[in-house]
């Protein structure tokens, strides 16, 4: 970081009883710019105010800073208060001021004047840091809140030559002299120019334009554009005041999208002079409108006075309408080939950009609680290792199932042995010997009335097992039988069941049945 040291009052800037410090840095003059006032106004002045190639800083920064021109740089103590937003350099001393290189605002950006009665020449000048610049032979008036009100012109001239000058980094570029000399470029991208002896407001009102009375001799004209001048920029504005000092244009003034020029006395655009724009010329004479070189917009020309005139070797032309307002119009223009630039009758075409679609009002934004904290996670246990398991007894087997014994068939009723009948009386003989078949046929159904029986049960399906039968050979009797009798359905009384075997001596076959049967009657 670098000190700026005094230089020699040899020096190009110098400054005023109680104006600013200026120091050196490099090569680089670093003015240390005064104390703002309350409206953010920096009033710096100066015996003379000359910029070399070299260039000059302004040091609007109240902390180090860093410079494209110096480098490093200490900060400004003047600007412990904060920085400037308009910087006024102003010279009160006698000579012009010479811009021949760069002035850089470091630090905040803001707006700055350079402002010398006595005149101010430009060769090369150019701007860093600066929101807009304003080059003028008047005085700044400060209003009573210490804003700047409007620029007082009485007199003086700015000239441009040279390397002319660059302010195409700045949005507003203003040139307010008594007149104006353009021998070179001049680049902006929205450019003012204000001639005559007057007051122009400088703030908000900066359409606003007075007269005053003006010190010295007039000007012959307020604009003078040589054949080596030229203007280009966005938009172009020149106000010409002063009565009977007209504008006269040998060179080239191009606009991108509207030129207006009103001048107080004549205008003359003369041969290989050009007013061109890419949309629209307004044009307003308070006398004549002599045009020797080419008047050409895109769009519309529109222009007004006491006199036109158009001569054979000029073009006046739009693409879309033309409107000449005088009380005499002289047009011999128009003839030959066109030149380049020049647009034909009814060639404008407005330009097929879709319209923007409407803004929908931003929706009000509920309101939002504000997030509570989160609360401080709760300090976790850590675990406690798992306790090993128990060694769990391999299950002893199943011990055997004891061997089921198997169910002894229920052993046969005891064999009941049938009653003997009675042994018959002694035979007595009859007077009629009775027949054999007949008593034996009498025995067995005495015998069978009193020993087979069966129940029949309600049942579904077959009988339980039947008990057995059998029979005795031995005693060459029929058998006896004991079982159950056929499935029924419902619930019938008990009743016996009597057996009628046929009547046949013949052994009888003893049947042993188990399961679901009947006894059945064997004979042969």
């Amino acid at each position: 970081m670098a000190l700026a040291l005094p230089i020699s009052s040899m020096a190009a800037v110098v400054s005023a009883s109680g104006g600013p410090s200026v120091g050196q840095v490099g090569n680089v003059p670093v003015v240390e710019i005064v104390k703002p006032n309350g409206a953010g106004v920096s009033h710096n002045q100066f015996g003379q105010f000359d910029v070399g190639a070299q260039g000059v800083v302004l040091n609007n920064s109240g902390t180090a800073a860093t410079s494209q021109l110096a480098g490093q740089i200490a900060g400004n103590g003047n600007l412990a208060g904060g920085a400037a937003s308009v910087i006024i350099a102003e010279v009160t001393g006698n000579a012009k001021s010479q811009l021949n290189g760069a002035l850089e605002i470091a630090g905040r950006q803001a707006a700055l004047i350079v402002a010398n009665p006595n005149g101010i020449t430009a060769n090369g000048a150019s701007f860093i840091n600066a929101s807009r610049v304003t080059l003028t032979t008047g005085t700044p008036q400060l209003d009573a809140a210490g804003k700047v009100a409007s620029i007082d012109v009485a007199r003086g001239v700015i000239s441009i030559s040279g390397k002319g000058i660059d302010a195409s980094g700045v949005e507003m570029a203003d040139l307010m002299a008594r007149s104006i000399e353009l021998n070179a470029q001049l680049k902006a991208r929205n450019l003012r120019l204000v001639t005559g002896h007057n007051k122009a407001a400088y703030g908000d009102a900066a359409d606003s334009i007075s007269g005053i009375d003006g010190d010295g001799t007039a000007p012959t004209v307020a604009l003078d554009v040589g054949a080596m001048g030229g203007m280009y920029a966005n938009a172009i504005r020149m106000v010409g005041t002063e009565t009977g000092v007209g504008v006269n244009i040998a060179g080239k003034i191009k606009a991108d999208n509207t030129l207006d020029m009103k001048s107080g006395g004549a205008m003359h655009v003369k041969a290989g002079g050009e007013l061109k724009s890419d949309r629209d010329i307004q044009l307003a004479v308070a006398t004549s409108l002599t045009n020797d070189g080419i008047i050409a917009a895109k769009r519309d020309v529109s222009t007004k006075g006491k006199e036109f005139r158009s001569t054979s070797d000029a073009w006046f032309a739009a693409g879309r309408n033309t409107a000449i307002n005088f009380s005499t119009i002289i047009s011999e223009g128009n003839n030959g080939s066109r030149p380049a630039g020049v647009p034909g009758r009814n060639s404008w075409s407005e330009p097929t950009t879709e319209k923007p679609k409407p803004v929908e009002p931003a929706k009000p934004v509920s309101e939002t609680k504000p997030v509570e904290p989160a609360k401080p996670v709760a300090e976790t246990k850590p675990a406690e290792p798992a306790k090993p398991v128990a060694e769990t007894k391999p299950a002893e087997p199943a011990k055997p199932v004891a061997e089921t014994k198997p169910v002894e068939p229920a052993k046969p009723v005891a064999e009941t042995k049938p009653v003997e009948p009675a042994k018959p009386a002694e035979e007595t003989k009859p007077s009629r010997q009775e027949s054999v078949d007949s008593f034996v046929q009498q025995l067995l159904n005495s015998i069978f009335n009193q020993l087979s029986y069966g129940y029949s049960s309600s049942s579904y399906g077959y009988s339980p097992s039947s008990a057995s039968s059998y029979g005795n050979t031995a005693l060459n009797r029929p058998s006896y039988g004991y079982g159950y009798g056929y499935p029924s359905y419902g619930f019938p009384q008990w009743r016996p069941v009597n057996y009628q075997p046929r009547p046949v001596y013949s052994p009888w076959s003893p049947v042993a049945s188990y399961g679901y049967s009947r006894p059945m009657w064997r004979s042969y």
